[in-house]
This record gives structure tokens, C-alpha cells and sequence, in this order.
């Protein structure tokens, strides 16, 4: 070599392939047989990553076996073997020998196969991992999540250990992250598991791909369940609304908010469907006004106001004549000083005269003898006012108040039906009050018995009167002046309030909302109470006003007709032309750029395709969750306690498969920690 040589740098045949990466080269110890690999990870899922411990074991029993054969048959160690060096494999050699085969094998298929060896993988998993018989999978995803966190850390402590090598430290670490990894992959298999299927199955509603009516079934039974609502406990509900009285409420009116979006959902679909909720709304809206006061009627008593007033007279006039029969059968006199001055006055005298008039009168009407001499009246004067010999009996007393309520009905407003008292009115009416308790004081107790039954026309009048100015005036005042009336009175009252409460309900326009206007506020609820015989029949007035208002903010949270222009424009123009470009001209017409208008368009239809509201299928859902019927709900309730959403056999299998997928994954990833 010459001296120079030594500097200069050595030649390449191609300089590019310094450049050139080198492959490295691994060794494989293990010889692979056509079907050691497959075998090996097939096994290695089954086992959760012990399979080659399972190997070990194989050839630690087999070794223990043949030395043992070999010492029975005297070829056991020799003393020579000391001197030539020969060495018997112990079963613990054996045992390792085999361990690293397996784990060889299965490295070796792994690289060659990787997508292959994993699908063995948990394809052994699946195999041996499928639950008990009693094992379910829980109902909810929630619940799904907890069942994989649960199974999913034990499984994926015992493969994580198995796939640790080492000492029993590091088997421990192994388990310990195998567990969170399981815990981890256990939680989001269900979700993964539930997405994956939901997508599926909403791609084949979007495309008509299912019956309308089990797509339809399935989402009534999602919405029920997000309610927590079942089949039977509506049933039920059915049942104790037709017990408090029949009103024509949907199911979703006895759901929840997740079955009226469903409703909602599907009533944003334009179609026929939609058309005939809208109008099913429209009408049962116009029907309230008739409904509450029927239920008016129904608890308070009071239905025909006029033959109520016609009624209650007769009957409170026909339960008070024995007890006023009672009290004027009494001989004995009723009189002190303070009566006689009344007697003795102008008004007592023009009252006598009027009500001996009124009681002959009724006398002759009735077919029945009249004698001035029973009210103590002896003869007249030549001004015609009646003279009283002796000491007044009551009926001479009860002639006279009864003329003194004759003369305030002279003040009586033909039209409105109140007394309208001037000055000299106003006195009339005290002196008749004060005369009336005077009398009341000094009489039998059966006399003021025979008066709170039946205190005549006028006082009736009164009652009916002070019912009918329910609303103008407070509920304490109210409630004082009918815990002062007669029992007698109050049912007059009663029915004026009542006839002031059906004016109020008939006085509503069209489709208004006739709850609020009689029971919008806590005063009008306190004022309409006293109509009602006893609290339980208004309680049970206000549980039906709660469901009428119920029903009409159910209409509104499901029509269509509450929301925007553009949306109503947009359902107008889908109906009249199913093209979406139509559509997104239309909206353009209304003053929307071009872009906004046809990808507004796009994205409701894309959206109400994903989700499986065909027309179809929003069809049948508005049929079933609106129909009144209770037969028809019945019905609809009853399909879907025995829905069956594909054929046993392959749900049966399908939910096999989920359940060993479940316990079974988690502890397959957590092998590879």
C-alpha cells in the first residue's frame, strides 16, 4: 500500500447506499407448523394471554411422567452420566422449554398475521368467556357501562398477569394495569357496542329499509322508557282518568316531555299525519269551553241554572212547611215591648197588610180556606188595614215580615236582578232586619229552624244575587257573607256563582283558554271555591282544571303551528312539492340568501331522515301517542308489551353474542398492557 493510500476513503460500488436504511433481521426460535400459530392465538384468547403457561404446564406434567417411567424401568441417572456429563431434563426445564415455544409461535403469527391473529384472539375469547344463563345485560347503556366496568377489571387482571413476564412483581404490575385497561375498555365497549347498532339501524330506517311499524314501535318504546314510563303503569293511568272523568287526553298527555318531542318530532314531518294532529288539536281546543262546564256542572251541582232556581225553591219551600206548621201550631203568644213598637209602626202595618194579602192569595191558589182570624185580625178599618185584637200569635209575625220582603222587592232591578235602595229603601231594610232577629229571639226555636230552611223568595233572591257578583268581590268578604246565610241561602248562592262562572267560560273566544280565564290566579281559585258543596268536590274541580291546562300546553309544545313562519313556510312548501330544490327556491322567495336557503333545507330533511321519522313512520307514531281513544290506547299499549323487534332465534343469538363480548374484550385488551 502507498503511503497516501492510507487517507483515502474507501471506494463504494454504489455511493447511494450508505443511504439505504438496512433491514434488520430477527431471529425466530420457534419452528412454526401450518397450524401452530393460528392454534396458539386461538388458544391465548381462551386462556386470556395464559396460553403459553398452559403449554408449559403441558410439557412440565409429560417430563414428570417420562423421568418417572424411565426410574421404574431402571434407565434412570447413572452414576457414569457424572463422568460423560449427560444430563436429564427436569420437568421445570421442560416446563419453561415449552412456554417460550408457545410464546414464540404466537410472536411469529402475530407478525406475519397480524389482523388474523387478533380476530382468533377474541374469537377464543368469545368462546370461553360467555356468561352464566342467569347473566343479563342490563336494559340501559348506564347500566351496560357498570356491567363492562365490573366484569371488565377482573377479566383484565387475570389477562394482564398472564401476559406479564418475570418475577411476581412484575406479574402483579401486569394484573394492576390489565385491570384499569379492562375497567377502561369495559365501559366504552357498551357505548362503541350501542353507537355502532344505532347507526345501522337508523341508516335502514332513513332508506325504508324496516316496516314503519316497527320502527314506529321502537321508538315509542324508547320514548316511554326515557319517561320512565311502561305500558302498564299507563294502563293504569287510563283507568284512574276515566274514574275521575273522561277527557279526551292522549298518551302523550300521560307521558312525559320525551314522548311529546318524539311527538313533536314527528309532527314536523309535513304530511297527512301532521295535517290530521293539527286539526285533532285544533279541535280538542275548541271543545274545553264545553268540558269545564260540564265538569262545572257535574261537581257543584248546579246544571240548568233557571230549573236549579225553580227546583230549589220548590224543595226548600216543601222541606220548611212542616217545621213553619210546627211553630204556628203553638198557642202560646209571642210578643214583649220591643215587637209591639214594630207592630205599632207605619211599615209593620203596611207589611201585615200586604202579606195577609199574599197569604190569601197562595190560599186560593191552593184550593185552601183562608182565615184573617188565624193571624189575630178581627176586622179592618175604613183605610183597609187589618186590626189585631189581643195579643199577635207568630203567623200574625210571619205575615208581617213576609209583607215587609214584599215591599223591598219593589226596588228590585228587573234586568239585573239587585236590589237598587235609595235612602228610604236602605231604612226599609234595616227595620226589617231588626224586626226579623227581634222575632227570632222571642219565638220557639222551631220558627228560626223553619226560616234558614226556606226564608222565602226574597232572601233567595238575595243569596242568588250575591253568587252572581262572585268575581267582583273578594274571597274573604265572600266567604264571611256566606258563613252568615242559611243553609237555604247558600245553595241559591251557590248557583248564582255557578251561573257567574258558566257566563265567564261562554264568554271566551274560540280557542281560548278557557282554564285561565277562571283559574288563572290564586284570587279566582279562592272565589270559584265557594261554589262547590265541600273542598273534595273543589279539589277534585281543580285536578280536572290541571289537566285541561295540561292538555292544552301538551298542544302547543307538539304543533307545528307554535313555531317560526319560515318553519310553517318550509312544512307548506314540502307538502305541496316533495322536491327539496322546490323547497329551497321557496325559502329563497322569502327573502333568504341562496346558500342558506337550500342548506337549511338539506340539513332538516338529512336530520329527519337519520333519525327514522319517515313520513311513514311519523305517520303511526301521531296516530298512536294522539288518538282519545281509550280502546285504541289500549290497544296500542298492549302491541307494545308484546313487541317483538326481529326473529327470537337470531335476537337470542345476537344477545349471546353481545354478552360474551362483554365480559370477554375487556380482558382481552387488558393482555396487552
Amino acid at each position: 500500500m502507498k503511503p497516501w493510500e492510507r487517507f483515502e476513503a474507501p471506494t463504494e460500488a454504489k455511493p447511494w447506499e450508505r443511504y439505504a436504511s438496512k433491514a434488520e433481521t430477527k431471529e425466530r426460535k420457534a419452528v412454526d407448523t401450518p397450524i401452530s400459530g393460528p392454534l396458539e392465538a386461538l388458544m391465548s384468547g381462551a386462556s386470556f394471554g395464559w396460553s403459553d403457561e398452559v403449554a408449559g404446564a403441558g410439557r412440565y406434567v409429560g417430563r414428570y411422567l417420562r423421568n418417572l417411567t424411565d426410574d421404574l424401568m431402571g434407565n434412570g441417572p447413572k452414576l457414569s452420566d457424572l463422568v460423560t456429563g449427560k444430563k436429564r431434563k427436569t420437568p421445570y426445564e421442560a416446563y419453561l422449554e415449552g412456554k417460550q415455544g408457545a410464546k414464540q409461535n404466537l410472536e411469529n403469527y402475530s407478525e406475519d398475521n397480524p389482523v388474523t391473529s387478533t380476530g382468533l384472539q377474541v374469537l377464543g375469547g368469545l368462546a370461553s368467556a360467555s356468561p352464566s344463563a342467569g347473566f343479563q345485560v342490563a336494559p340501559t347503556l348506564g347500566g351496560r357501562v357498570r356491567q363492562g366496568v365490573q366484569i371488565g377489571a377482573p377479566m383484565g387482571a387475570v389477562a394482564g398477569a398472564g401476559a406479564a413476564e418475570g418475577d411476581a412483581a412484575d406479574v402483579a404490575l401486569g394484573a394492576g394495569t390489565g385491570a384499569v385497561l379492562g375497567a377502561g375498555v369495559g365501559a366504552a365497549l357498551p357505548a362503541v357496542s350501542q353507537g355502532i347498532a344505532t347507526g345501522v339501524r337508523h341508516a335502514a330506517n332513513s332508506f325504508g329499509a324496516r316496516p314503519a311499524d316497527n320502527v314506529a314501535s321502537e321508538k315509542m318504546i324508547g320514548m316511554l322508557a326515557r319517561d320512565g314510563r311502561t305500558p302498564q303503569s299507563l294502563m293504569a293511568d287510563i283507568d284512574a282518568r276515566a274514574a275521575a272523568g273522561a277527557k279526551p287526553e292522549a298518551l302523550m298527555d300521560m307521558s312525559g316531555e320525551a314522548t311529546r318531542r318524539g311527538v313533536r318530532t314527528a309532527m314536523s314531518r309535513p304530511g297527512e299525519g301532521s295535517s290530521r294532529g293539527v286539526q285533532q288539536l285544533t279541535e280538542r281546543q275548541a271543545g274545553q269551553s264545553e268540558r269545564v262546564g260540564e265538569d262545572l256542572a257535574r261537581l257543584s251541582g248546579v246544571r240548568d241554572f233557571h230549573g236549579t232556581m225553580e227546583g230549589l225553591g220548590r224543595m226548600r219551600s216543601q222541606q220548611a212547611a212542616p217545621l213553619y206548621e210546627e211553630a204556628f201550631s203553638n198557642p202560646a203568644p209571642v210578643w214583649n215591648e220591643r215587637i209591639q213598637q214594630f207592630i205599632d209602626s207605619p211599615e209593620a202595618q203596611q207589611g201585615l197588610r200586604r202579606g195577609l194579602m199574599i197569604q190569601r192569595r197562595e190560599a186560593l191558589a191552593n184550593n185552601q180556606a183562608f182565615n184573617p182570624r188565624s193571624y189575630g185580625v178581627t176586622s179592618f178599618n175604613e183605610a183597609g188595614d187589618p186590626i189585631i185584637t189581643g195579643t199577635p200569635n207568630l203567623r200574625t209575625l210571619d205575615a208581617i215580615k213576609r209583607g215587609m220582603d214584599d215591599m223591598l222587592e219593589q226596588y228590585r232591578d228587573r234586568t239585573s236582578g239587585r236590589l237598587v235602595l235609595d235612602e228610604a229603601g236602605r231604612a226599609l231594610q234595616a227595620v226589617r232586619r231588626s224586626y226579623v232577629d227581634e222575632v227570632d229571639r222571642a219565638a220557639p226555636e222551631v220558627y228560626r229552624q223553619a226560616r234558614q230552611a226556606w226564608s222565602g223568595p226574597s232572601q233567595s233572591r238575595d243569596a242568588l244575587e250575591a253568587g252572581r257578583t262572585l268575581f267582583m268581590r273578594d274571597p274573604e268578604q265572600t266567604t264571611r257573607r256566606l258563613q252568615a246565610m242559611s243553609p237555604g241561602d247558600r245553595d241559591f248562592f251557590r248557583a248564582g256563582a255557578a251561573k257567574a262562572i258558566r257566563d265567564k267560560i261562554e264568554s271566551t273566544p274560540d280557542g281560548g283558554d278557557v282554564v285561565r280565564r277562571i283559574f288563572g290566579t290564586p284570587k279566582m281559585r279562592a272565589q270559584i271555591e265557594t261554589v262547590f258543596p265541600s273542598r273534595q268536590e273543589f279539589e277534585a274541580f281543580r285536578g280536572a282544571m290541571e289537566r285541561e291546562a295540561a292538555m292544552l300546553r301538551n298542544a302547543r309544545f307538539v304543533s307545528p303551528n307554535t313555531n317560526s313562519q319560515t318553519f310553517l313556510r318550509q312544512m307548506d312548501a314540502a307538502d305541496a312539492d316533495p322536491n327539496p330544490i322546490m323547497e329551497g327556491i321557496s325559502n329563497m322567495m322569502q327573502g333568504q340568501s341562496p346558500a342558506r336557503a337550500m342548506l337549511g333545507t338539506l340539513t332538516g330533511r338529512a336530520a329527519s331522515r337519520l333519525g327514522g321519522y319517515t313520513p311513514e313512520v311519523s305517520d303511526r307514531v301521531i296516530q298512536n301517542l294522539m288518538s282519545a281513544d281509550p280502546a285504541v290506547q289500549r290497544q296500542v299499549l298492549t302491541g307494545l308489551m308484546t313487541y317483538q323487534p326481529n326473529n327470537p332465534a337470531l335476537s337470542a343469538i345476537g344477545a349471546r353474542a353481545r354478552q360474551g363480548l362483554l365480559t370477554s374484550g375487556a380482558g382481552l385488551y387488558g393482555a396487552r398492557e
